[in-house]
C-alpha cells in the first residue's frame, strides 16, 4: 500500500533528524513551485503587451476626406445691350438708301453715363453706301443739349440741319469724297436714338438718316 512522502509521526533520535531533513526537502519542494506558479502568473507576456499597445485608443488613424461641392458662381451682368437689328430691317434701310445693302450687323456698345444699349445695328451696301443706328435707354428724359452730343463740327465743313422727330432732334450732313454722310440724334422721354446715314449726295444721306430715325423714335 502507498504510503505518504511526509509522514507526520512522532520520532525520535535518528529517526527525528531523518525526518527533519524529509520534511526539509518537502518544504523546498512547494516553496519553489509556489515561486514557479507566481512567476508564471506574475503578469503579460511581452507579446501580449506589444499586441494591446498596438490597438491602443491613442493610437493616430487616418483621416477621412473631405467631400468638395463644387460653387456656381452667378454670371457677370454683361455692361453691353443686345443688338439683333429687329428694329430697323435690311428691307428698310435699303428703301432708304435706294440701293442693296447686306444683311445686317449688330452693334454692341458699351452705355455710360446711365444709358443702356437696347437695339443696334450696321448695314453696307455698294459704292461706301452705309446706315448705322444706336437705341439707347436713358436715366432720365432726353434734352436739347443731348441731341447735340456727337454731331460734326462746323470745321469739318458740316452743315446742321432740324430733322423734326421726336421731342428733340438735331442733323448734320458733311460731305467726304464721293459720299456724304448726315446724322440725326433724337430723343423722346427717356430713350435716345442715333443714326448715321452715307449716300451719294448730301440730300440723299439727309433724307435716309431722318426717316430712319423717325422710324426708330416717332415724329
Amino acid at each position: 500500500m502507498p504510503t505518504s512522502r511526509c509522514p507526520g509521526a512522532r520520532l525520535a533520535g535518528p529517526a527525528a533528524v531523518l525526518l527533519l531533513a524529509v520534511l526539509a526537502g518537502c518544504s523546498g519542494g512547494s516553496s519553489g513551485g509556489a515561486a514557479t506558479s507566481a512567476a508564471n502568473s506574475s503578469g503579460p507576456s511581452a507579446s501580449t503587451k506589444a499586441a494591446s499597445g498596438s490597438a491602443s485608443p491613442g493610437s493616430p488613424t487616418s483621416a477621412a476626406p473631405r467631400s468638395t461641392v463644387a460653387t456656381t458662381r452667378p454670371a457677370p451682368v454683361p455692361s453691353k445691350g443686345v443688338a439683333s437689328c429687329t428694329a430697323l430691317p435690311a428691307s428698310r434701310v435699303a428703301r432708304l438708301l435706294g440701293a442693296t445693302v447686306a444683311a445686317g450687323i449688330p452693334d454692341h456698345r458699351a452705355g455710360a453715363d446711365g444709358r443702356r444699349q437696347l437695339e443696334g445695328c450696321s448695314y453696307t451696301g455698294a459704292g461706301g453706301l452705309r446706315l448705322d443706328y444706336v437705341i439707347w435707354r436713358l436715366s432720365t428724359n432726353g434734352t436739347a443739349a443731348l441731341v447735340q452730343q456727337g454731331l460734326p463740327p462746323a470745321i469739318t465743313g458740316a452743315v446742321r440741319f432740324a430733322p423734326g422727330v421726336g421731342t428733340q432732334s438735331a442733323g448734320a450732313v458733311v460731305a467726304v469724297g464721293p459720299v456724304s454722310t448726315a446724322q440725326v440724334n433724337a430723343v423722346r422721354r427717356a430713350r435716345l436714338v442715333q443714326v448715321s446715314a452715307s449716300a451719294a449726295t448730301a440730300a440723299a444721306a439727309r433724307s435716309a438718316a431722318t426717316e430712319a430715325a423717325a422710324a426708330l423714335i416717332g415724329r
